[in-house]
């Protein structure tokens, strides 16, 4: 599961760093075109979109990360409860 995240993350990062990119030179774009015009008009479109994919982007990647978060607390909770049992048992044995 770990590399499943890792992967995912990982696609959320270069999804998020492409989108500012294209963010980048869609303004740059537009700043050189007609006032008003469709040309300029569209390029403020793909700005949105990239904007709108930078954010969700951002938001994935924070998913994983509270996902992982998630994860590492409960491995930890589950080996903690074995150390517990562990703990019993010899206990047990030498009573």
């Amino acid at each position: 599961m770990d590399k499943v995240v890792e992967k995912a993350e990982d696609v959320a990062e270069m999804a998020g760093s492409a989108a500012d990119k294209v963010d980048k030179a869609a303004e740059d774009i537009a700043a050189y075109l007609p006032d008003g015009s469709e040309l300029q008009k569209t390029a403020e479109s793909v700005d949105d979109v990239a904007e709108k994919i930078g954010k969700d982007a951002d938001m994935a990647g924070d998913l994983f990360e509270k996902f992982k978060t998630a994860e590492d607390e409960l491995s930890s909770l589950v080996d903690h409860s074995g150390e517990s049992n562990e703990e019993d048992d010899l206990k047990q044995k030498n009573d």
